[in-house]
């Protein structure tokens, strides 16, 4: 009993022994471990894998963390499409740009689920959604893998669903005003990359990204001012003139959009209500760029008076400021009507090259008093001369008389017509309307004349009509313009002091006189002595 009970518990070494002790011994693997511990070197080779997946996709998922946090995005043009004034909020911007470096190994990466949001008042708010249909990463121009440390190009159109009208508008209006302003930009990543050799592709990846966007600034920095280019229409009416103007301004910003008006504004000048100017549409571009804007000058009881100092301001080469106040009633539509409510654009309206008389001729003689004077009419529009009364004093406004015109159109003064540019005036006055009684006066003349340095001042009430009906009376008052005098009887002193009149017969050369400086006479227009 003994015997047979070890020979079962260590075997035999005969044929039934041999096969009743195999049955007993444990199974081994061929790493040598007993049959029954090789599960556990599986369940350690795949915890292996498994920590070894999980390590890539964290590395991956840290990667894909870094390359966000630390990715740049410059806009190059955003460009919002067209905003029409229909129900349908949407815009279409095709955006250009670039993210410096956004990731440190190479990938492929979709975005998806995209909000835009704002802050607000101190809160992020959402303002609507963005759906890319199509989405490229270019490098060099060419759609390729985006390899490490390689920026990604942008050249895609998406299309965004305003959700929050308010919201919308309010960022608006801050991007228009502001040098300076920031988006928020949410939603979900799905990358590719290639971490250790091995492909990993990690969806869902959610990031948020706030973007700085160059503002507008209100179209009117110090250095690029709004400014008025041209005239380019003008028209005359009982109570009130109707001109087109081109402004040029510049948008310091890359946004872009095509704006559906018409667009109404208040104009104001020295804080005066004087006028509404409008747009038809505005076609808003990045950088420089000119757009025709109608102003309607009204002329009443409460701003005649800033009227009238802006037209004579401005035939007088004056640089004169205005302001385009924008408010809710601005545009019909509700979006662009909050976006412009208390917008104020000074411009400056830009003088033109020659002031409205800037040159007069006077010869007295026995029987009467021969005037021309040289105007410039800077509006393309004719310009009916009426009464007038006007003192030619000496060197400035406020300087002793010379001589005077006046007169209206019963006395043939008056109804000349200037059309647009140059023109010349040939008036004839009485011998009365000219003051060259006095001899200290003439003298003074004498010199100015031989100096070359005869001016005038100019003033007194002018009549104007600007075709076809709009007249107005302006105190008109100029200084600096030229002015040549001859006179037979009370200034034959000035002829002798003519050098070209001592060798009628035989003119001297310029390089005669160039010899002797000191004794050559300046004329006041060139080619002609100031004085003869």
């Amino acid at each position: 009993m003994d015997d047979s009970h070890q020979l079962l518990l260590h075997g035999s070494s005969n044929g039934s022994g041999s096969s009743g002790s195999d049955s007993y011994r444990p199974a081994r693997c061929r790493c040598g471990h007993v049959l029954a511990l090789c599960g556990l070197c599986i369940l350690c080779i795949l915890c292996i894998l498994a920590t070894a997946t999980v390590f890539r996709h964290s590395l991956a998922k840290y990667c894909a963390d870094q390359g966000i946090t630390a990715a740049q995005l410059q806009l190059f043009h955003v460009d919002l499409g067209a905003l029409r004034n229909d129900d349908v909020l949407t815009l279409t911007p095709h955006i250009l740009g670039r993210v410096l470096r956004p990731s440190p190994v190479e990938a492929q990466i979709r975005m998806s689920q995209l909000i835009l949001a704002a802050t607000l008042h101190g809160e992020l708010v959402k303002l609507g959604q963005l759906t890319l249909p199509k989405l490229q990463v270019f490098v060099t121009g060419h759609p390729v893998t985006l390899r490490a440390n390689q920026d990604l190009w942008l050249n895609f159109t998406s299309l965004l669903s305003i959700d929050n009208t308010t919201a919308f508008g309010l960022a608006g209006k801050h991007v228009v005003r502001e040098p300076q302003t920031s988006w928020t930009v949410q939603g979900q990543l799905s990358v590719v990359c290639r971490v250790l050799g091995f492909d990993i592709q990690i969806s869902n990846i959610t990031f948020q990204k706030t973007v700085a966007i160059k503002g507008m600034a209100g179209f009117s920095q110090a250095s690029e001012p709004i400014t008025m280019q041209k005239i380019v229409r003008a028209e005359g009416f009982r109570e009130h003139l109707d001109t087109q103007v081109r402004i040029n301004l510049v948008n310091p910003s890359h946004i872009g959009v095509a704006l559906e008006g018409p667009f109404h504004f208040n104009i104001t000048q020295r804080g005066h209500h004087f006028g509404k100017a409008s747009l038809s549409q505005v076609d808003l571009k990045p950088g420089k760029m000119t757009m025709l804007v109608n102003f309607v000058l009204e002329d009443t009881a409460t701003n005649h008076d800033a009227l009238c100092a802006f037209i004579l301001g401005y035939i007088t080469a004056e640089v004169q400021t205005l302001s385009m106040m924008a408010s809710r009633r601005s545009s019909s539509n509700p979006l662009l009507a909050m976006v412009l409510d208390g917008l104020q654009l000074p411009f400056r309206f830009e003088p033109p090259e020659a002031s409205f008389i800037h040159h007069i001729s006077a010869d007295v003689g026995l029987i009467g008093l021969q005037v021309t004077a040289e105007i410039t009419n800077p509006l393309p529009q004719v310009i009916v001369l009426g009464a007038m009364d006007l003192s030619i004093r000496e060197k400035t406004t406020k300087g002793m008389d010379i001589f005077h015109l006046k007169g209206n159109e019963t006395t043939g003064l008056g109804g000349q017509e200037l059309q647009p540019g140059n023109s010349k005036l040939h008036l004839s006055l009485s011998t009365m309307d000219a003051n060259l009684k006095d001899l200290f006066l003439i003298g003074r003349l004498i010199k100015d004349a031989v100096d070359g340095s005869v001016v005038v001042g100019v003033s007194g009430p002018l009549t104007i009509t600007i075709r076809p009906s709009f007249t107005v009376t302006l105190d008109y008052m100029a200084n600096g313009v030229t002015a040549q005098l001859s006179c037979l009887v009370l200034c034959g002193s000035a002829h002798i002091l003519n050098p070209a009149a001592w060798l009628p017969e035989r003119r001297l050369s310029q390089s005669a006189w160039t010899a002797e400086p000191s004794r050559r006479p300046k004329s006041s227009v060139a080619g002609q002595p100031a004085m003869q």
